[in-house]
């Protein structure tokens, strides 16, 4: 299972990246691709959290079910606001809590689950679920000095607040303090940032996936690729 979810993360992350191409327009603002690029890094990071190297058999497989948990509450809750009819079919939008945990019991006396949140225990250890900001920040902490704040400003974006939105459009003149139009080198950088996001998580994340599936020449590609990205971009930045 472990596997698959993985593999279905880092198809949904190249699919986001084919689009993201599309949106990287001088012409345009950057909000595209900043949600674009914040579903890559929560696909990518979601990949590399499952395939961590230094786990074992059963805290990788621990990591899934409790994803699975995670994701089952949060289907149950947006099927409450459907309003759906008690004799109507419900499986078309995925699995509920009650099912992972019908499978967790099916492993066995020694593995158990939380029945208030996405948690999971075995006789060897505990995993609780790891919310996307953290998640995120960890694959981030490889490509930024500031691993928290690339997602917490696309987040912003994506959630319609004021200084996600307003950094793209506008900018506060320090002398009249009157909202002017944003200079395009200052949308440039936001493309720039965006786009060095997005390579370094895709191939930190195939790197990752590359070593749990043992692909040495696929691991000495993305080597290359990683020693290219990090001595082109930089040259690439605006202002540079």
């Amino acid at each position: 299972m472990t596997p698959m979810i993985s593999r279905w993360a880092l198809q949904a992350a190249v699919e986001q990246s084919k689009g993201f191409l599309g949106v990287l327009n001088p012409g345009a603002t950057s909000y595209a691709a900043d949600v674009l690029c914040r579903g890559i890094l929560e696909h990518c990071s979601l990949a590399r959290w499952l395939l961590a190297p230094d786990i074992d058999d059963e805290r990788c497989l621990a990591r899934s079910l409790v994803y699975r948990l995670h994701t089952a509450y949060e289907a149950k809750e947006a099927v409450k606001h459907l309003g759906l009819k008690p004799d109507e079919e419900r499986s078309e939008y995925g699995e509920f809590p009650e099912d992972v945990r019908r499978e967790i019991s099916h492993l066995g006396d020694a593995w158990a689950c939380s029945r208030s949140g996405p948690r999971v225990s075995w006789d060897g250890g505990e995993e609780v679920w790891l919310s996307k900001s953290a998640r995120v920040a960890e694959l981030v902490r490889r490509l930024w000095p500031q691993p928290k704040f690339p997602y917490a400003v696309l987040s912003a974006v994506a959630h319609a607040e004021l200084h996600g939105l307003s950094r793209n459009l506008t900018q506060l003149s320090s002398k009249t303090r009157t909202l002017g139009p944003i200079p395009n080198e200052v949308t440039a950088t936001w493309f720039w940032n965006d786009t060095y996001l997005v390579l370094g998580a895709l191939v930190f994340t195939a790197d990752r996936a590359a070593r749990f599936l043992s692909l040495p020449n696929q691991l000495a590609a993305l080597q290359a690729w990683v020693a290219e990205l990090d001595s082109v971009l930089p040259t690439l930045r605006p202002g540079q």
